[in-house]
């Protein structure tokens, strides 16, 4: 707000812009759904495309920030709203104590779910369109990199990984065991690859089950609970 009395006539009509690049710098990532949480503009900052290929998906890009900041707010209003039932119901109650209605709280679990759909449906959308675009490696960069970004817990990198990694780079390795370790490595990283391709599988299975929604605590954080469920652990 004191930023914004600054501002020229021309920088005030700018405004707009900057407010939803902060809304989607710091709030795309409060989601759970596989999708959600992507930030495609962050993205093909990472995939660094050649100017050519960026002045082309500028205009894509554009868009995308416009509808994704539509559905983001949206999100956020309704994350908002369960945050503040969860303070509210606390306040003047002894510990331990709530007003809570669990009822109330999951069907508003349940419209932020919804919402959070919308949040990965236009993720999904624009990733279409983007990968439309490119060919050759710079194609099949973006797809490794949608994976990782709608995965990524799935696709960070493991400990055993970097243990590989670090002993290839050991300077006192003869060409034998150089040989052996880097056959290892390569065969791990295939057998990762497939348990991380079933393990991306199956949560994008639970994700269109839609048995889940989403709950914020006091603080912020968010957790999934079930559906078919009465309570809140």
């Amino acid at each position: 707000d004191d930023l914004r009395v600054l501002l020229t006539a021309d920088q005030e009509e700018q405004w707009g812009g900057v407010e939803r690049t902060r809304r989607r710098l710091t709030t795309v990532a409060n989601g759970t759904l596989a999708g959600e949480t992507v930030d495609l503009v962050a993205l093909c900052d990472e995939l660094e495309a050649p100017a050519t290929v960026e002045s082309e998906l500028a205009p894509l890009l554009s868009r995308y920030e416009l509808d994704l900041d539509r559905a983001l707010a949206a999100r956020n209003a309704m994350q908002d709203e369960q945050r503040a039932m969860i303070d509210g119901a606390g306040q003047g109650m002894h510990p331990g104590e709530s007003r809570l209605d669990v009822q109330e709280m999951m069907q508003v679990a349940g419209k932020i779910r919804e919402a959070s759909v919308e949040v990965r449906d236009v993720n999904d959308s624009y990733a279409r369109q983007i990968r439309g675009v490119l060919t050759g490696d710079l194609g099949d960069r973006f797809d490794r990199l949608w994976q990782k970004w709608c995965y990524p817990k799935v696709y960070a990198p493991t400990y055993t990984n970097q243990v590989l990694e670090a002993a290839m780079g050991f300077e006192d390795l003869d060409e034998a065991q150089r040989e052996r370790l880097g056959a290892l490595l390569d065969r791990y990283q295939r057998e990762l690859d497939r348990a991380n391709e079933a393990w991306a599988r199956a949560i994008a299975d639970s994700d269109a089950e839609g048995r889940s929604a989403v709950m914020i605590g006091g603080g912020g954080e968010t957790s999934t609970v079930s559906m078919k469920s009465s309570y809140i652990v």
